[in-house]
């Protein structure tokens, strides 16, 4: 039987967004299973689950994607380095960067649609 590696590194991807002000450096991280379990407990009463156990649909999508980029976005300069962006400045971002950076944070911590839905409660 072959050796199970992993790495106990979260993997992280550099973020830049265009602001009036100038350029805002941001990292998104990998969620911990801590912070995922929290993503999934706070989304699954908006979750329509198939017959397979696999998500068919949101019914209310309030606050999904905003949830999820707090939880994955962090500061890297000035004296908020480390913390979590604030959900009410994601909240001012437009859609197409909330929706494109959520897709990206989906993928990272792997949270695709596809995926069989468990609830962390179970």
């Amino acid at each position: 039987m072959e050796e199970l590696k992993f790495t106990l590194v979260r993997k992280e991807i550099p973020v830049t967004l265009e602001t009036e002000e100038g350029e805002l450096s941001l990292v998104m991280r990998e969620l911990t299973g801590k912070t995922r379990d929290a993503f999934v407990k706070k989304v699954m009463p908006s979750i329509k689950v198939g017959p397979d156990g696999k998500p068919q649909a949101l019914k209310n999508t309030g606050g999904v994607e905003t949830y999820l980029l707090h939880l994955s976005l962090f500061y890297v300069d000035g004296d908020k380095t480390g913390h979590n962006v604030p959900l009410k400045v994601i909240d001012d971002w437009p859609a197409s960067t909330q929706q494109a950076l959520f897709k990206e944070a989906q993928k990272l911590s792997q949270l695709a649609k596809d995926e069989t839905v468990q609830d962390p409660n179970d």
